[in-house]
Order: C-alpha cells, then sequence, then structure tokens
C-alpha cells in the first residue's frame, strides 16, 4: 500500500515466431505500465470478508466497516447460527461487492513527537497490525520521529466504548468556595 510499481513486458507481434525474435530482436518491443496502490484502500477479492481482511491488520470487522459507512448491506444472518451482538463469532457482516475498493484505514500524517508506537497506542492498534497496514514503514525505524510522514491507521472501535470518567467536581457539592 502506498506504493507505485513499474510492470514492463517484453512483447512480440503475436504473427512473428518465438524462433525467429530469437535471432531478430527488431521485432521485440519493452511496454511498461504503471500500478499506483493507494494508502489506506484494498479491492475485495473473491474470498475476503471485512473479518478476513480486519484479521490481516490484527483488527475486528467492526472497526473496518466503522471506516467504511457507506456499506449498509449485510450477509443472511441465521439466528441458529450467528450470534449477532458484536461477540467474536459475529457472523452478520457487511456485503461487498466483488472488486470495490473499501478503506483500510484512515490516512494520519504524523507529527514531529509522534513514532508509530505512539500512534498504534493513541489509536488503540497492535504494532503488527500497524506495520501490516504500512508496509513502507521499515521495522527498524518504526520508533523513530517521522514527523511529516502519512501512515495508515485503524482505529480500534472496542477502545472508544466507554467514555472515560470526569475528575470529581468539589465545587458542585459546596465542598470548595473556591475553584479546586
Amino acid at each position: 500500500e502506498g506504493h507505485a510499481y513499474r510492470l514492463c513486458v517484453l512483447a512480440r507481434p503475436a504473427s512473428v515466431s518465438p524462433a525467429a525474435t530469437a535471432e531478430d530482436t527488431r521485432f521485440l518491443a519493452t511496454r511498461c505500465i504503471f500500478v499506483v496502490v493507494p494508502k489506506c484502500s484494498k479491492c475485495m477479492a473473491p474470498a475476503d470478508t471485512l473479518h478476513s481482511v480486519a484479521a490481516t491488520y490484527g483488527s475486528t470487522w467492526l472497526s473496518m466497516w466503522s471506516v467504511n459507512p457507506e456499506l449498509t448491506n449485510t450477509t443472511v444472518s441465521n439466528p441458529a447460527t450467528d450470534e449477532v451482538w458484536n461477540s467474536p463469532a459475529d457472523l452478520a457482516y457487511p456485503l461487498v461487492p466483488l472488486g470495490v475498493p473499501i478503506r483500510t484505514g484512515v490516512p494520519y500524517t504524523l507529527r514531529a513527537q509522534d513514532s508509530v508506537y505512539s500512534v498504534g497506542q493513541r489509536f488503540g492498534m497492535a504494532l503488527s497490525g500497524l506495520m501490516s497496514l504500512n508496509p513502507d514503514v521499515v521495522q527498524d525505524n518504526q520508533d523513530l520521529p517521522m514527523g511529516g510522514k502519512t501512515v495508515c491507521v485503524l482505529p480500534t472501535a472496542s477502545k472508544y466504548y466507554q467514555c472515560p470518567v470526569p475528575p470529581p467536581d468539589h465545587t458542585a457539592h459546596g465542598l470548595c468556595s473556591v475553584s479546586c
């Protein structure tokens, strides 16, 4: 992800035999194309589900779905076999048509003080999942500051299930006459 590739082939006209080109290379031509693989994106293959794609990055289908809100159709669930309340065995996944690109995360531009490790912690991601989403980040320099570099993050939905507990407000109970 996040790479550009140059693919080249050596071509000959179909009317010219391979034996003829072995002796006379004037019929051969090199043809190249550039393929850009965008960061934070994947085209769904025949065997892919949100669950299988998310598992590749150490995440859950729910986190993958949260960065793809346009996915609204779901698989047919079977109440006899499916556990459908966000459990690990949940089998009711949004349907994604074959070949349609989905987001595998969201782009995040690292600040000067960020490291890949600190960003993983902030978004509730295991370092291995973050590295899987960002193969262009070299394993050896994952803890070095990389301000300005864009990485792909897949925030973990479970990290945000509960609101933080606010600090006690002593003035609300009349325990302090001034702000504590």
